[in-house]
């Protein structure tokens, strides 16, 4: 599945595909990846998805038969017009204030004056948050034990389409 998807990329070309996503099952769609993800568990396909006309992330494994279009990709489907992947934002992770001895997960996480600035792409926040357990809610109302850490900076949210991803954040 692999190989096909890194030609399209390498190539800039489009792909016609069968995938099984969660909410659809089995689609017909066509794509334009531009870059392979590593979550810590899976691996996914940053895409521009033709029928939702927007950047999406795919579970590689989901794809059933992957065909390669001829046709070059165009400009607005390109890596350079993914926006959330070329957003880097800054987040300040603290240790979460329920947890009782906060000088501990300073320590695991090296941290310095109690936080530890950590840079991503908005494309891959969910999974950082979810790999780092930061728990991102409004009042830090998540299980301290589970979710160490927590997001300082909750303003750094405000302008992007927030991933569901993100632990402790409703859409």
């Amino acid at each position: 599945t692999i190989a096909p998807l890194l030609r399209a990329i390498m190539h800039k070309k489009a792909i016609h595909c069968r995938y099984v996503s969660l909410s659809s099952g089995i689609t017909e769609r066509e794509l334009v990846p531009h870059s392979l993800i590593n979550n810590g568990y899976r691996w996914h396909v940053r895409c521009y998805d033709r029928s939702t006309q927007a950047f999406r992330d795919f579970v590689s494994n989901r794809f059933l038969d992957i065909n390669l279009l001829e046709a070059q990709s165009l400009k607005t489907e390109s890596v350079f017009s993914d926006t959330a992947w070329n957003n880097v934002i800054t987040l300040d992770l603290i240790p979460h204030p329920g947890v009782k001895h906060k000088q501990a997960i300073e320590l695991d996480y090296n941290m310095t004056n109690g936080s530890l600035t950590v840079e991503t792409r908005e494309a891959l926040l969910g999974y950082l948050t979810q790999a780092w357990r930061v728990d991102c809610s409004a009042n830090y109302r998540l299980d301290p034990i589970q979710f160490p850490l927590a997001l300082a900076n909750k303003e750094v949210l405000k302008n992007m389409d927030v991933s569901p991803l993100l632990p402790g954040v409703k859409q």
